[in-house]
Order: C-alpha cells, then sequence, then structure tokens
C-alpha cells in the first residue's frame, strides 16, 4: 500500500468520526438538522476516501474500474448530501432544485451500482496515468468514463458552484460569520476540481486532490458548526440564567401573591365581621338608640388592612352624634316653637286655663270624686258639674308637668297633655272612695289626653291659618289701595290709615326723610 493510500485511509478515518460524532449531537438536538445532514456528507466522504485508497493500491485496470464505480457512487451520494446540507446551512426555501437534483444523484449511484456496461466505465478502453512527483511514482489504473458518468461528473461541477453562489448569497443576506467558512471551502473544492480535471485530461502531471478539497470541507465546516455550537450552548446557557432568574421571579412573585391572598382573606374577614357590626349598629340607630356607638377598640390595634375600616366606623360614630345633635337641636326649636306657639294662641284667645270637674257626695252615696281638667271618669251627667277655675290644680299634676309623664298614687292621677315633647297642659283626677287606678283607667286617661292634645293643635293651626288669611287679605287690600293713587300724600295718608286700623293701633305716624334732613329729625 502506497503513501497516497495511507493518506486516503487517515482521512477517511477523520472524516467518519466526523460524522459520527454529529450524528450524536444531532440526536441530542434534532431541530438543528444540519448536523445531521453534514454527518451523511462526512460518511459519503469517508466512502469515497476509501475509494480512493482501494484505487491507489490496485495494479490493473479491471481492479481499478471496481473502485472507479464505488467513487462515482460515492460522489453522487456526496453531491445528493451536499446539497442537503447546504439548503439547511442557509436555510434556504425553495426545495423544487434540490429535490431534482437529489433525484438525480440517487439514480446515477444506482446506475453505477448495477450498471456493467459502457455507460458508466468502458473497462476495455484503460486510462493509465503515471505520475512522478517529488521523486514518488504513482500509477493510476482507471477505466474511461462513460456517458453517465461524465454526465453525473458535469453535474457535480454545476452543484459545486450552485454552493458557491448559494454560500455568497447567504453572506449577502447578514450572515457574513456562518458564510464565510462555506466560502472558503468550496474555493478550495473548486481549485482541487479544476486540478484533477486538468490531470485526468493529460494538461500536467500531479496526483488527485478532490479527496483532500472534501477532507478540508469537512474540516472547515466541522470547525464552523461546532463554533454555531459554542454559541448556541452560550446562548442556550445565557437562556437557562435567564430561566433561573426568571425561576426566581416567578416564585417571589408567587410568594407575594400568597401574601397578598392571605391580606384579602384577613381584610375579608375582618370586613365581613365589621359589617355585621355595622348593620346592627345602623339597626339600633333606626330603631331610635341614638345612644349606640361601634367599639373600635379592636379595630385599632388590628393590622393595617382595617384602617380603611376603621375610619368608616369613626365617620359612622360621628355622622350619628351629628345626627343626633342636629335631632336635638331641632327638637328643641321644635319645642320652643310649640311652646312660644301656644303662649301667643291662648294670649290672644280669652280663654280660661283650667276647669274643674266634680260630683256630689249625695250622687255616689258614701264617697266622692274630684276631677281637674276635662276627663270624665266617674259618675253621671245629671249630679257632675263642670265650672271653669284658673287655680285648680292637684299636687301630681306638677310632677306630670316636669316630667312629661304619667303620675299616679292610690287616689289621685295625672297626665300630661303633650304635643311634640312639649306639655302644653296638664290633667288630673282624684277619687277618695277607691284605692289604686286599674289599666284601663290608665289607658282610658291616656287616649283621652292625646285626642285632647291632637284637637287642640288642630284648632290652633284652623286659627293660626285664618290669621295668616286674613294678613294676605289685609295686605292686599292695602296693597291696591295704595297703588291705585299717584299723588305721594294720598299713598302716605291711605297706608297709614290702613296701618292703623289693621293694627287697631290708637295713634299712627308716617314721615319720609333721607340723608341729613333724617338724621336732624331723629336728633330733635
Amino acid at each position: 500500500m502506497n503513501s497516497l493510500a495511507v493518506s486516503a485511509l487517515v482521512m477517511a478515518g477523520i472524516t467518519f468520526y466526523a460524522g459520527f460524532y454529529h450524528m450524536l449531537i444531532y440526536a441530542q438536538q434534532t431541530r438543528r438538522r444540519e448536523n445531521f445532514t453534514f454527518a451523511l456528507t462526512c460518511f459519503a466522504v469517508g466512502l469515497y476516501a476509501v475509494s480512493a485508497a482501494g484505487l491507489y493500491s490496485t495494479t490493473s485496470v479491471a481492479a481499478g474500474a471496481q473502485w472507479q464505480r464505488v467513487q462515482l457512487i460515492a460522489l453522487a451520494l456526496i453531491s445528493a448530501a451536499f446539497l442537503w446540507f447546504t439548503a439547511d446551512y442557509t436555510s434556504y426555501k425553495s426545495k423544487t432544485l434540490l429535490y431534482i437534483s437529489l433525484v438525480f444523484f440517487f439514480l446515477c449511484a444506482m446506475i453505477q451500482l448495477v450498471d456493467r456496461s459502457g455507460l458508466t466505465l468502458a473497462v476495455d478502453q484503460p486510462s493509465i496515468k503515471e505520475i512522478r512527483l517529488l521523486g514518488l511514482e504513482i500509477t493510476y489504473y482507471e477505466a474511461t468514463y462513460g456517458p453517465l458518468s461524465t454526465l453525473q461528473s458535469v453535474m457535480g461541477l454545476l452543484t459545486a458552484v450552485y454552493v458557491l453562489w448559494s454560500g455568497a448569497r447567504f453572506y449577502q443576506s447578514g450572515n457574513e460569520k456562518r458564510a464565510r467558512p462555506l466560502l472558503m471551502a468550496m474555493v478550495v473544492f473548486l481549485v482541487c476540481v479544476v486540478n484533477d480535471a486538468a490531470v485526468g485530461f493529460g494538461l500536467y502531471e500531479f496526483v488527485y486532490t478532490i479527496e483532500y478539497a472534501y477532507v478540508g470541507f469537512v474540516l472547515v465546516m466541522a470547525y464552523a458548526l461546532s463554533g454555531a455550537l459554542s454559541d448556541a450552548l452560550s446562548v442556550a446557557q445565557q437562556r437557562g440564567q435567564e430561566l433561573n432568574v426568571a425561576r426566581r421571579q416567578a416564585e417571589q412573585a408567587t410568594e407575594a401573591e400568597r401574601e397578598v391572598r392571605e391580606r384579602e382573606q384577613r381584610a375579608a374577614r375582618q370586613l365581613r365581621k365589621a359589617m355585621r357590626e355595622y348593620i346592627g349598629f345602623l339597626e339600633r340607630v333606626t330603631a331610635g338608640d341614638y345612644d349606640a356607638r361601634l367599639a373600635l377598640d379592636e379595630m385599632e390595634r388590628a393590622s393595617t388592612e382595617a384602617q380603611e375600616l376603621l375610619m368608616l366606623g369613626q365617620h359612622l360614630n360621628a355622622t350619628v352624634e351629628s345626627m343626633v345633635a342636629a335631632l336635638d337641636e331641632m327638637q328643641a326649636i321644635q319645642r320652643r316653637y310649640a311652646y312660644e306657639a301656644w303662649e301667643s294662641f291662648t294670649r290672644d284667645h280669652v280663654v280660661h286655663s283650667g276647669f274643674r270637674y266634680q260630683t256630689p257626695l249625695t250622687s255616689l252615696g258614701e264617697s266622692s270624686v274630684e276631677r281637674s281638667g276635662q276627663v270624665s271618669l266617674e259618675g253621671t251627667e245629671h249630679d257632675a258639674t263642670v265650672e271653669p277655675d284658673d287655680k285648680a290644680w292637684l299636687e301630681p299634676m306638677t310632677a306630670a308637668l316636669q316630667d312629661r309623664d304619667m303620675v299616679s298614687d292610690e287616689h289621685e292621677l295625672a297626665l300630661p297633655i303633650t304635643l311634640r315633647d312639649v306639655a302644653i297642659g296638664v290633667i288630673g283626677a282624684r277619687r277618695e272612695d277607691i284605692a289604686g287606678w286599674s289599666e284601663d283607667d290608665v289607658a282610658l286617661a291616656r287616649a283621652i289626653t292625646d285626642q285632647l292634645a291632637q284637637t287642640m293643635e288642630s284648632l290652633r293651626l284652623l286659627d293660626e291659618t285664618q290669621r295668616r288669611a286674613t294678613r294676605e287679605r289685609l295686605t292686599a287690600r292695602i296693597a291696591a289701595q295704595v297703588r291705585s293713587s299717584t299723588e305721594v300724600d294720598t299713598i302716605l295718608r291711605t297706608a297709614i290709615q290702613e296701618l292703623g286700623q289693621g293694627l287697631r293701633a290708637s295713634d299712627g305716624m308716617i314721615r319720609l326723610g333721607v340723608g341729613e334732613g333724617a338724621e336732624s329729625l331723629s336728633k330733635e
């Protein structure tokens, strides 16, 4: 075995190793298919290097033709795998040309495998080449290529040119780093192809270099793919770090979310509890318990989530206190208004302030009953007397008027006559022959007292309405008479006359004066 065969076998071992290595990479990263197609290319190149070693070791044309056939099959497989790898490496989108070329080269490989006619190799036409280089004598025992082999060789050359063009386009598309190794390998490959073509045609004597070009291509592209793999690993490592950071952030977010959820649940419990307390508080206020207040001590010691509830409770307490104060003020105003209204009513109407009801002893046999007010509890109409008595009074009537509530003992009973929580009078009764007051007695007295208060208030309101109507009629009449005249003296005369009559005044005056004149008159 000569030195060329040994070097070819060494190159075959290198390419097979590279093929198995990238096949393992593809098994772990199936999405990077260029590793798979590159591994297939390496296996085809390794087959070619083995066949080259066999060709270099032969001593006859017949034996050399067998190794030539293996070389042609390997070249067809190399061309097909090479095209497929280039398409994956450059991400070429159009697949029509690729599929046509793949079909052509696979057909060539099949024909080379089974054909023994002159279509592939003309064994009867030897093409022996004797090369003397650097003191070495090398003889190639080859047969002449047939038409199919020649066409296959031309198509292989065109394939190399197409790959070079694809690499240039890939470079121009902005992928300089990835395209540069492919362009460099294809330039060297084309140089070796031209050299082998010149040697084959006998233009000069030199060894075949195509297998060296293939091995160089394998080494360059393996380096490029390893660089891409290293970049991918760096990116993967960076992404792993980013994923770790994202994972930690997700864990922190999950923990924060859990804490937020716990706070929300705690706040929800506090809210439900507070709402129950608030609703109960409002129901008490609605029922008239104006002394009710919210207990906020526990909420003040709670977490910060309850602060808004605390503020709401404080606001409700303040609102109720303001409402109670306003209600007290309004009731005080109403009581004062009712008191003043009744004072005015009793002053303007000359009426007796009290009445006394008495039943003679003879009408009751052994007992007598005395009543102060306007209530009849005992006796009959034929023997009872009702007389005005402005000084009629019983001792319990004082306490009933002050407390605005019923006061009674064994023989005397007193109830205030109240209107809007204002005592406008009091009614009392005494009986000597019966001790104690039954529930029916009290109920009757209360009913009469309530009815009396309502009736007196209705009478007062009717009187007030009549007075207002009279005043409005008088005002309208005076205004009409005043507006009916166009002279100042007549207007003044009419105004003072109508005013005096309307007020029932004994004397009346009217005078016009402004500025300094009026001031001097006032001083006089």
